[in-house]
Formats: C-alpha cells, sequence, structure tokens
C-alpha cells in the first residue's frame, strides 16, 4: 500500500540520503517490514517536512501493533537541520515536532521503538503517554585512526589475534547469502537456538544492501577451508553497524572471530568514523564488546500498549519468566 506520506518519504531518502540512517532506507524497510507494511509519519511546515518516522506496522494476536522490524536495531526520526542552529534551538525544536508526531500515531493495541543513541530522552514530551526505558549499544569512536583502535583493545584480545594469525586464519570476502543463512543456521543450532527470520528475507536484504553499496560480508576460514565465522557488516555515512555476527561454536576458540572483527573495522573506517556493536543485554556478550574497547552508550526505548489482551499477555510472561 503506497499512501501520500509513504511517497514522500520515499522522495526524502532520495534527497537527504545521506542524513537518514540506512535502517530508515525506504530500500531497507521495503525489504524487512514484509509480514506487514511501513508507513511515515510526516510534520510540515509550508510543503516541507520537517520531521519524518518511518513506523512498522503488523497484526499480533489478531490486533494492530507498531514494532521494529527484524534486523533492524532502531527506526529513527529524522528531523530537517538548519545552518547556524543553536543547540537549544534545535532541541526545543525537535521536542515540539515530536508531540506533534505523536498525536497522529492512533489505532494500535501495542507499540514499541528504539531510537539511534543520539537522540536524547528529553526529546520525548512527558504528556505523550508513552514509557520510555534505556537500553544500551556499543561503540568505538574515531575508527579512522587504526593504531589507535588497536590500542584500545584489551591483552585476551591481543592475544586472540596472533592465535589466529599463528593459526593461518584467513580474511575472506562476499560469503554468498545462501551459504552465509546456512552457516549461521548451522551455527545456532550447534547452541540448540533457531534463526528467527526466513532465508527469503535475508537473501533480499543481503542482495539489497550490496546493490546500494551499504554493507559487506566479511568471513575466516583456516588452511582447512573450515568457516570459523562470517560477519554481516552494514553502515551509513554516521557509523557502521554490527548486524549478524555468526561463529561456529565448535571452532570459536582460534582467534578468528577477533581478527574478522578487526577486519570489519578497517572496512567501516572507510565509509565512515564510529563502529557499533549493537546492544547486548547478555553479560558474556557485552564483556566481550568492552574489551574491543568499545564504549556503552545509552538509548532511549519507547512503548505503549492499549490492549487489554496485550497487557494481559504481558503479564503472563512477565510472571512466567521471573520465576
Amino acid at each position: 500500500m503506497e499512501t501520500v506520506n509513504k511517497s514522500k518519504y520515499r522522495e526524502l531518502c532520495k534527497q537527504e540520503a545521506s542524513s537518514i540512517h540506512v535502517f530508515n532506507q525506504a530500500w531497507w524497510l521495503d525489504i524487512v517490514c514484509c509480514e506487514g507494511y511501513w508507513d511515515a509519519i510526516l510534520v510540515e511546515r509550508g510543503g516541507v517536512i520537517m520531521a519524518a518516522w518511518p513506523l512498522y506496522f503488523k497484526i499480533r494476536h489478531g490486533v494492530k501493533v507498531i514494532t521494529k522490524p527484524k534486523l533492524t536495531q532502531f527506526t529513527d526520526i529524522w528531523f530537517r537541520t538548519f545552518p547556524g542552529q543553536r543547540e537549544d534551538e534545535k532541541f526545543f525544536f525537535q521536542k515540539e515536532l515530536f508531540a506533534e508526531m505523536a498525536m497522529k500515531i492512533s489505532g494500535f493495541a501495542s507499540f514499541h521503538q528504539s531510537f539511534n543513541y543520539k537522540l536524547k530522552e528529553s526529546t520525548f514530551s512527558n504528556n505523550s503517554g508513552f514509557q520510555l526505558s534505556t537500553s544500551y549499544t556499543y561503540v568505538i569512536e574515531n575508527i579512522r585512526d587504526i593504531d589507535t583502535v588497536m590500542s584500545g583493545f584489551d591483552q585476551n584480545k591481543r592475544q586472540q589475534l596472533n592465535r589466529a594469525r599463528k593459526e593461518q586464519i584467513e580474511i575472506k570476502y562476499d560469503l554468498p547469502a545462501s551459504e552465509f543463512y546456512k552457516f549461521y543456521s548451522q551455527s545456532l543450532l550447534k547452541r540448540n537456538k533457531i534463526i528467527s527470520y526466513s532465508e527469503k528475507l535475508f537473501t533480499d536484504l543481503y542482495n539489497s544492501v550490496y546493490s546500494n553499496r551499504s554493507g559487506r560480508v566479511v568471513y575466516a576460514v583456516d588452511p582447512q577451508g573450515n568457516i570459523h565465522c562470517a560477519k554481516f557488516l552494514v553502515w551509513d555515512s554516521d557509523r557502521a553497524y554490527y548486524l549478524i555476527n555468526a561463529i561456529n561454536p565448535d571452532l570459536k576458540n582460534c582467534g578468528a572471530a577477533t581478527l574478522a572483527v578487526l577486519e570489519c573495522i578497517k572496512m567501516a573506517s572507510i565509509h565512515c568514523n564510529t563502529f557499533d556493536f549493537e546492544g547486548s543485554m547478555i553479560e558474556e556478550v557485552a564483556e566481550s564488546f568492552r574489551r574491543f574497547g568499545a564504549i556503552a552508550k545509552p538509548y532511549i526505548n519507547l512503548s505503549k500498549t492499549n490492549s487489554k489482551l496485550l497487557n494481559t499477555i504481558n503479564f503472563i510472561k512477565e510472571e512466567f519468566f521471573s520465576n
């Protein structure tokens, strides 16, 4: 369904390509919103878009929800900026625009969105009826200075790099989509987990990322031809995102994953100056990110539930998982 706002947002993505994050590009949303549909909330002044917020709608438990698409870290709000705009002017302008956008969102049973960590909590109106919570992502900044980046690696990561080189681990690129998906699926099964999205969705996204020159796959292979890990990296002009990290748990002690991360950072530095590992609430994973010298950055989650049924389901889930 192509609404007027959706068409306007597509045009905005063309006009403001460098200031709209990869996750919020129309071509990205067309793929990851395949189980529902996406549209955009716009605020205009004199026919000029001042703010735009793409949202993903789907049916869950028979009711409409607004949620995050798969493989999408956030669906951010784009705000127009002006030359010479002071920070205080920018803040109050964005706060006003958000309040106007919030009033345009209706007819949903449940709402959940996450935002780019550069968008501050104070942007969101206190009387909008949404609940705010905080999560964390892990980033390395100033990645164009690779020597400085590597100096932030702790001793454990440096030892892993040395081990990978002794094991003659080789870095390769552009593992085909079907092979990546198969490798990731098999790696998850070894840890009694299953992949959460279809091969078609992944393949479509892989192909679109490559055609838009917005990402690449890096993988590590030993002299026997065994794949130790594969990383799917995507980027925009602001930062690179460590989107999918596939590791064979049977071969995780050879340092290949650390060598591949270093190559991802080097590749990302060609396109931007920040590397985002994306957030994790798993302490072991978060600790690994910190060992690369990554710094925790808080980002905002916004949620609201209007459905008594979904409130009951969420309550039952909380009770079940807390016991």
